[in-house]
């Protein structure tokens, strides 16, 4: 995949549109005014962070009833393979 290909797929932008307290609209306002930022950026990292800690909660869920030593023995077998694919592949 052309670099200039995968990079295009992380800055094509959606729009949405939603309603917020006012509370909370005066907050995040008076948070970014401070520290400086953009909205758009940080309702992605918000919904990016409630995202990853949902999938973790879910994979902990999952994952809970495994024996700890055959879910190390898992994920090690799981990296090696990965690490095999990647390394298979010519990189450009």
């Amino acid at each position: 995949v052309p670099v200039v290909a995968f990079l295009s797929a992380f800055t094509e932008m959606a729009h949405w549109s939603f309603d917020v307290s006012t509370s909370t609209d005066a907050d995040v306002r008076a948070f970014l005014a401070e520290r400086g930022g953009d909205l758009g950026r940080f309702v992605e990292q918000a919904v990016n962070r409630v995202l990853f800690d949902e999938s973790l909660e879910e994979i902990g869920k999952r994952n809970a009833l495994l024996d700890p030593v055959e879910l190390e023995q898992l994920i090690d077998s799981e990296v090696r393979e990965m690490r095999k694919e990647f390394w298979a592949t010519p990189r450009y």
